[in-house]
């Protein structure tokens, strides 16, 4: 069965979607505009700043860059299926392909990292395979789902990524569905803090877009309560989980 992204793709092809036009004038669209941006500003991002994104589908965290007017020195694309790569490889022809994440390993990043040494700031992010875990799939079996591995291996490859390139100031952010289990969403979020401090944060698409897509986000950096503090709170489109946090354990 092919992956999301693909399926995505002969959607969209065969006019199967709704073109997404967020509303401009309304209130939520105007705050998530107005996030602040607590990352430190990369004078020159296409010299600074490496992107590995794994299970890449169709390139999204790279496209999200490019909205932003941003281009990484360095885009790693992890992604095994083939047409979702094709399509990667076709818009971002400089992007360094790899087709299975166990192949990043410590000598491969080595490989590509060790010789860079203008790199100051890393991105790795990830949605990993959700099919376990969605509360759609009447057959889903969470982490017993062999799919649902790839969670502690998007972990491992940040250890690794951080230890080969210890002086790059590194940002994680690992994706998946809202309609998981709390008790897959809590150890999901136990493995994550193996590797760095995190809490799930709650996002729908529909808040700027006609789009509802409830997605989970693992990541590596705090939000400033002005972030968190919603105006959103009609669409409740950032809702922090109680969760215990690791932050407020220190």
């Amino acid at each position: 069965m092919k992956v999301c992204g693909a399926q995505c793709i002969l959607r969209h092809v065969e006019g199967r979607y709704q073109r997404h036009e967020p509303d401009e004038s309304s209130a939520a669209f105007d705050q998530a505009c107005k996030l602040e941006d607590a990352v430190k500003e990369l004078k020159e991002p296409e010299k600074q700043l490496v992107l590995i994104a794994a299970f890449d589908g169709i390139g999204g965290a790279r496209r999200a860059l490019e909205l932003l007017g941003i281009t990484p020195a360095v885009y790693i694309s992890v992604e095994i299926d083939e047409d979702c790569a094709q399509v990667v490889a076709n818009w971002w022809p400089e992007a360094i392909r790899i087709s299975n994440i166990d192949e990043l390993d410590v000598p491969k990043l080595e490989e590509l990292l060790k010789d860079r040494p203008e790199l100051e700031t890393g991105i790795i992010i990830g949605g990993a395979p959700c099919q376990g875990f969605s509360g759609l799939n009447r057959q889903g079996r969470g982490f017993d789902d062999p799919r649902s591995a790839r969670i502690g291996q998007f972990a491992s490859l940040v250890m690794r990524a951080t230890r080969v390139r210890s002086d790059i100031g590194w940002s994680a952010m690992l994706e998946n569905v809202a309609s998981m289990s709390g008790e897959d969403r809590d150890e999901i979020t136990r493995l994550l803090n193996r590797v760095y401090p995190t809490v799930p944060l709650s996002f729908n698409a529909s808040i700027v877009g006609q789009i509802n897509r409830p997605r989970l986000y693992w990541p590596s950096w705090e939000f400033t309560s002005s972030e968190l503090d919603l105006t959103f709170a009609d669409a409740k489109a950032c809702l922090l989980y109680t969760s215990p946090s690791p932050r407020d354990q220190r």
